[in-house]
């Protein structure tokens, strides 16, 4: 059995190879093509003829293989429409589809009992296989070229995406090293444009390091002022503080001497007067440094930084981060001083105009004066 299948498969293969060179003979010249195609067709029909039975014994065997790999009892009518749809695929009509079937219907009829018959039929059945080969083929070869172009265009594609990813980064950089180069003269010579580039850095380090040294000396300044403002206020309050402390407990002791001869805890001796007017003297003399912190640096730091906002290439990353730690310190230090300046004038205000006092008694203590 195989080795029929194995001679019905050659027998296949030498007729696609004999339509194959058919049709290239018909591309080539037509007329010599009908020939050799004429030819080839009668020494098929001869070698199908002279095998008819081995076509017939391979056919049989491979509708009986057919049948038991399918396990399908119907194996003959599926084979007819498998090979009816492979005709209708290889030929692309519906009808030649129909009437190749019924010519397979009927051939199979009549080899049952005409071997020429069936050796026709097998012979049909070569050329339809070899057909469909040479049409499958067609379709691998149209595939791959397809997937060729695809493959191509997809490559083509990618090198144009490049090519524009490449250009778009070229042209942003020209325009990045337009405008960096904008106030000098950007269409110079690739030798003077590379000089004044490196004299325009040059000049950037060195104004970079003097406004680096200038916000030094700023935040310095700044920071001095601020720590003097601090202590002062700290000295300020801690005076404050131990006249508070003074003033109390020579409070308590009198209201304790009072107690004891008798007298009501709620005297009206006024002792914080004098404290209370250093206190707001301390507290305007803090909220005038404020202001004046507020308008030396704070306003010059916003002004300045006002300007970098317009012309964001006048300034370098330093200097911009010099004139905001410019900014913050001197912000910071007028909120300072403005705050202590309010927080001891309250003091004071409490303790001087108010003319009050505090009183210890008994039930806690309080703050004794006329209001």
């Amino acid at each position: 059995d195989k080795a029929a299948a194995d001679a019905a498969a050659k027998l296949a293969a030498d007729k696609a190879a004999a339509d194959a060179a058919a049709k290239l003979a018909a591309d080539k010249a037509a007329a010599d093509a009908a020939a050799k195609l004429a030819a080839d067709k009668a020494a098929a029909e001869t070698k199908a003829k002279a095998d008819a039975d081995a076509a017939a014994k391979a056919a049989a065997d491979k509708a009986v293989a057919d049948a038991k790999s399918k396990a399908d009892v119907d194996a003959a009518s599926k084979l007819a429409a498998d090979k009816a749809a492979a005709d209708a695929k290889a030929k692309a009509d519906a009808d030649a589809a129909s009437k190749l079937a019924a010519d397979k219907a009927a051939a199979d009829a009549k080899a049952k009992a005409d071997a020429d018959a069936a050796s026709k039929l097998a012979a049909d059945k070569a050329a339809a296989d070899a057909k469909a080969k040479a049409d499958a083929d067609a379709a691998s070869k149209l595939a791959a070229d397809k997937a060729a172009a695809d493959a191509k265009a997809k490559a083509d594609a990618t090198s144009k995406l490049a090519a524009d990813k490449a250009a778009a980064d070229a042209k942003a950089a020209a325009d990045a090293k337009a405008k960096a180069d904008a106030d000098t003269a950007g269409k110079l010579a690739a030798d003077k444009a590379a000089a004044d580039a490196k004299a325009r850095a040059d000049a950037d380090a060195a104004s970079k390091l003097a406004a680096d040294k200038a916000a030094a000396d700023a935040k310095a300044k700044a920071d001095a002022a601020s720590k003097l403002a601090a202590d002062k206020a700290a000295a300020d309050r801690a005076a404050a503080d131990k006249a508070a402390a003074d003033a109390k407990a020579r409070a308590d002791a009198d209201r304790l001497a009072k107690t004891k001869a008798g007298k009501s805890t709620a005297s009206a001796d006024h002792k914080g007067g004098t404290v209370g007017y250093v206190l707001m003297g301390t507290g305007g003399a803090l909220i005038a440094s404020g202001v004046a912190v507020n308008f030396l640096v704070v306003n010059s730091a916003w002004a300045d930084g006002q300007a970098a906002i317009s012309d964001p290439r006048s300034v370098t990353p330093a200097e911009a981060q010099a004139i905001e730690s410019k900014f913050n310190a001197g912000r910071w230090a007028t909120i300072a001083l403005v705050v202590g300046g309010l927080a001891s004038t309250g003091t004071g205000v409490v303790l001087g105009p108010l003319h009050t006092s505090l009183t210890l008694s008994p039930l806690g203590v309080g703050l004794h004066g006329v209001w």
